[in-house]
């Protein structure tokens, strides 16, 4: 709908027909993606204009950028902060390190070393007190050393009381002291809550780990199905003339393929 035009190194806007809507006495401008506004610079300042030279966002900062969203994102003096494109209120203010945009209409924000999640329009969904919020659908956090695992609303589905938390697909590893439990994404649990270690396997299908449950070792699948029974003392993997595992109970020792049949005694 719009054309920049140029003179004397400075820019203004025009329409398709050539009509001049904006003389050029800006540094730069450039369009953005959602709405009929100009980030404009002007004396080593930048704002945001509309069609007609209305100023939306005054020029007083250091950088204006598209945003998350169809927002605006502001920096000064090293912090940023985003406006409303449409009216150029201020929704979060220029004091955070930095922020990105998270899951659906949300920002991930940081602030004096916290992590913090809020809505485009400013609206808090997790307070700024963890130290950590990995960019998962399902997100996992920390506070204190303690971890914690949130679905894609941000509501809990594990608690945050765990050692650690790891993802693998949509199955959660979490290790509180020396118990290892793993979790499906309704908080459901998929592995015997005995199990105290495991080792990933990369031989068979669905991902199995090889679990430890009162000093034996067995095969579980990813959903927590047993494989091979927890009754093993040493488990070794081979991956070599189709051979994929040598176990040993007590003194007998067992060799398994990759279908996961016994090749001899």
């Amino acid at each position: 709908q719009y054309l920049i035009i140029a003179q004397q190194q400075k820019v203004g806007l025009a329409d398709w027909n050539g009509k001049v809507l904006i003389e050029p006495r800006y540094d730069g401008l450039e369009g953005m993606y959602y709405h009929a506004r100009f980030i404009a610079g002007s004396n080593g300042r930048a704002g945001l204009i509309d069609p007609a030279g209305r100023v939306v966002i005054p020029f007083e900062y250091d950088r204006v950028a598209n945003g998350p969203g169809d927002y605006i994102q502001l920096w000064k003096n090293g912090k940023c902060g985003i406006s409303s494109a449409t009216d150029g209120r201020v929704l979060l203010p220029v004091d955070y390190d930095k922020i990105e945009g998270f899951l659906g209409n949300t920002v991930l924000t940081l602030r004096n070393g916290r992590y913090g999640v809020y809505r485009n329009d400013g609206v808090v969904v997790l307070p700024e007190q963890y130290e950590t919020i990995t960019r998962h659908v399902f997100p996992i956090v920390e506070r204190a050393g303690k971890w914690g695992w949130l679905n894609s609303n941000f509501e809990e589905i594990l608690p945050l009381e765990y050692d650690g938390i790891g993802l693998q697909h949509s199955i959660a590893q979490s290790r509180k002291g020396d118990r290892i439990e793993r979790w499906e994404w309704r908080g459901n649990r998929v592995v015997p809550t005995e199990l105290e270690a495991k080792i990933f396997t990369k031989d068979w299908q669905e991902s199995p780990y090889w679990g430890r449950i009162k000093g034996k070792w067995g095969l579980f699948s990813a959903s927590g199905k047993s494989l091979l029974p927890a009754e093993y003392d040493y488990y070794k993997t081979v991956e070599s003339g189709g051979i994929v595992a040598v176990l040993r109970k007590g003194s007998q020792a067992e060799v398994l393929n990759a279908t996961g049949q016994y090749l001899s005694d």
